[in-house]
């Protein structure tokens, strides 16, 4: 992973090389395999060895992070975004009215639009209370930045939330051993999308992305930008296709594949004209 610098609040000390930062994807991605004893062994000894928290500057956009060593979604997570692309919004060519960040972790995507956007209001949505006590910490001082600690749904209720890790936390139906309470909102009780023009959208909320787009589909705006991760493998891209074609927007799937996760961005109105280079293949169309 590419850094500028790196400050770990137990050693003060600066990254600049590569090497030392792959070396902390590297640990931290065998830390989260297998499980028992040694699993348990490897989070101590990283924890004891790098603290709690340490803070990134990507060379993609000069941004400040706070992230926690311990947890490997938070390098998945950057790695995804300052590394492999996802989100390559210096090639929109449209710029949006609105930026809509539904999962938004410890706010790395509502940053990087921020950066590149950063007149534009932004509202960002992450129910986790761990992970939105650092999203709270990394939005401060951004102007024009709304956070909200609730999840977003097609239904208003409080549902379980369980999850590994941070940014795979998700939303089930009854509770189990170690799940938290989570408030569940509609998109439209915070956000009227009816005078916006432009939207940029992201969706990354671990399965329930599919609910919250039927609820948008009659009232999103003719220039839209989605970001979005589907789940369930190729079957999901096609139903997101079949969802999404009708309505004239084009969908193209990041190379980057994660198992049955996959990345994918639609565009319709201005932004069907962006050029997303080939990080990206278009999707096969459905008749």
């Amino acid at each position: 992973m590419k850094i500028l610098k790196s400050s770990d609040h137990r050693r003060n000390s600066k990254i600049a090389t590569t090497a030392v930062a792959n070396l902390h994807w590297w640990a931290l991605r065998k830390m989260n395999l297998g499980g028992g004893r040694r699993s348990l062994l490897n989070r101590v000894l990283f924890k004891l060895t790098y603290g709690n928290f340490f803070t990134f500057k990507p060379i993609v956009a000069p941004i400040q992070i706070r992230a926690r060593s311990w947890d490997c979604g938070d390098y998945f997570a950057a790695r995804e975004i300052f590394v492999d692309g996802i989100y390559p919004l210096e090639k929109l060519p449209v710029k949006p009215d609105l930026i809509v960040d539904l999962g938004g972790h410890i706010g790395m995507f509502s940053l990087l639009a921020k950066f590149y956007f950063p007149e534009i209001p932004s509202h960002t949505f992450e129910p986790c209370p761990a992970n939105f006590r650092l999203l709270e910490h990394n939005m401060e001082g951004i102007a024009n930045a709304v956070i909200h600690n609730v999840a977003i749904s097609d239904h208003r209720r409080e549902v379980a939330m369980v999850g590994m890790s941070g940014v795979s936390m998700r939303l089930v139906d009854d509770s189990s051993t170690g799940s938290i309470k989570v408030q569940v909102h509609r998109l439209d009780e915070f956000i009227d999308l009816s005078s916006v023009r432009r939207l940029l959208l992201k969706c990354d909320i671990e399965g329930a992305e599919f609910a919250v787009l039927q609820t948008l589909l009659d009232i999103l705006p003719t220039d839209t930008c989605i970001f979005v991760e589907v789940h369930q493998g190729a079957p999901s891209v096609e139903r997101l296709v079949k969802m999404l074609q009708p309505l004239g927007f084009t969908i193209s799937v990041n190379r980057h594949i994660k198992g049955d996760a996959i990345d994918c961005v639609a565009l319709r109105g201005g932004y069907a004209k962006t050029v997303l280079g080939d990080g990206f293949v278009p999707a096969q169309p459905v008749d």
